[in-house]
């Protein structure tokens, strides 16, 4: 299943779109579903869950939090079940939250934390490097269609150097046209929250570019002896560019032409 993990509406702060746009423009680009993550909130979530069965649309519900160490994506088993995450986000007076706390509650319910965009230099609370230091981390977005290829490329390598899998996530907020552009592929049928969080324990996710090829490979644990086990890492692209100039190319002088 292609499913773009990484979505807000506007019960996100100055995000225009509503859910009901975002769940017709993700049928519009034939993804297979959406996981709603607007920041400090789940309050879309009746709405949401609604209008994805209308649209014969996969909707998940978590959300984005700005914590102290950076931001983060959060998915737990039963989220109806919450009548608000206040017990899990308690902010301070910049409006972040503390890491620690939130690692502590949703290692507690089951749950999953993801690493969003960690390498954007426009958040001063981005961990970069030192995100190989926080536990509780279950995976990194290796790619936000909102960030540069640069910020993305960052990502991977410390997915790779931690043994965590890459999801991807369009992250739009302002432009309607970022959703879809990247997703994550699931290796199997989802129904729930729950069957999302087991799909990311299990590995078995890999961040793609809709229109092309999945860049990653399928992320295999570090126990396995191989030296690339865990590191999901995208395999080089060849360039059909430079393939085409040197097939080319004439021969080089005292070389013979093949007869074929």
């Amino acid at each position: 299943m292609l499913i773009d993990i990484h979505v807000h509406s506007n019960n996100s702060e100055n995000v225009p779109f509503s859910i009901e746009q975002l769940i017709a423009r993700a049928k519009q680009d034939g993804l297979d579903g959406i996981c709603l993550t607007d920041t400090h909130t789940i309050e879309g979530l009746a709405e949401a869950k609604r209008l994805g069965a209308e649209a014969d649309l996969l909707v998940l519900l978590g959300f984005e939090a700005v914590t102290d160490c950076g931001h983060f994506l959060v998915f737990l088993p039963e989220p109806e079940g919450l009548e608000d995450i206040s017990s899990l986000l308690k902010l301070d007076d910049q409006g972040r939250a503390s890491y620690k706390l939130l690692a502590d509650q949703v290692t507690q319910r089951s749950g999953v934390i993801i690493a969003a965009h960690p390498y954007d230099r426009s958040i001063e609370e981005s961990p970069g490097d030192s995100l190989v230091q926080l536990k509780g981390v279950s995976a990194v977005e290796v790619l936000n269609a909102s960030r540069t290829s640069l910020a993305n490329e960052l990502a991977e390598e410390v997915a790779a150097g931690s043994g965590l899998p890459g999801v991807g996530g369009s992250d739009a907020r302002k432009d309607l046209d970022l959703l879809g552009k990247v997703a994550t592929l699931f290796g199997k049928q989802l129904k729930c929250e729950a069957d999302l969080i087991a799909c990311i324990k299990s590995f078995d996710v890999w961040p793609v570019s809709l229109g092309k090829p999945a860049i990653g490979i399928s992320p295999r644990r570090r126990d396995s002896g191989d030296r690339t086990a865990g590191r999901g890492r995208p395999p080089r692209r060849q360039n059909d560019r430079r393939s085409s100039r040197r097939s080319s190319r004439p021969p080089r002088r005292g070389s013979k032409k093949s007869d074929r």
